[in-house]
């Protein structure tokens, strides 16, 4: 194993190519999104069906350009996506704003393990064909792209439920059906 530890017992990689070295599949992160996934095997993107992703690692770009590694605390979407008070959640975390910090600063990456690349590659295959007309084969569903599908999605259930009195409700998801659409229409340029 590649990793070490420094004075407080925290583990750090000195680069990604060590975090390579030890088994797992290195991804960058640019949205809160990324540490969710479609529970079991649904393809319809709903904030029902999105369930935090389990057992996974992230590094993040710390002093001494040491990559330091945490576990993901499964943190619910109201949490980590929208930052949302609830019952359970007070809408005031240091680690969850801190993780959405360097997130925003391109500073995470998240350490899939083999077994995890090969579920998520499975869920964007079965995503990708519960989605599509099944004519079409010349397709791939990428996985930046399935982000970006997911952001739109939930963004635009939640502008449903909390907007739907507002001067031009309609206009914006339309917008918001419109860029879905081209999300989707780009998967056949791939």
């Amino acid at each position: 194993m590649a990793i070490h530890k420094d004075d407080n017992d925290w583990q750090y990689y000195q680069s990604l190519d060590e975090a390579r070295d030890d088994g797992f599949t290195v991804m960058p992160v640019w949205s809160t999104m990324q540490f969710f996934t479609l529970e079991g095997r649904r393809t319809q993107i709903t904030t029902a069906n999105l369930t935090p992703l389990k057992d996974v690692s992230y590094v993040i770009l710390g002093d001494a350009n040491r990559y330091y590694k945490r576990e993901y605390k499964c943190y619910s979407l109201n949490e980590l996506y929208f930052y949302r008070k609830s019952l359970t959640f007070s809408g005031e975390d240091v680690a969850i704003e801190n993780l959405r910090r360097y997130i925003v600063d391109g500073r995470v990456w998240l350490l899939f393990t083999a077994e995890q690349t090969t579920a998520m590659k499975e869920m964007l295959e079965r995503v990708k064909k519960g989605n599509l007309s099944e004519n079409i084969t010349t397709s791939e569903l990428k996985y930046r792209t399935f982000i970006k599908i997911m952001e739109a999605n939930i963004d635009l259930e939640d502008y449903k439920t909390y907007s739907a009195s507002l001067t031009g409700y309609k206009t914006v998801c339309n917008q918001f059906d419109m860029k879905i659409q081209n999300l989707w229409k780009s998967t056949f340029k791939n």
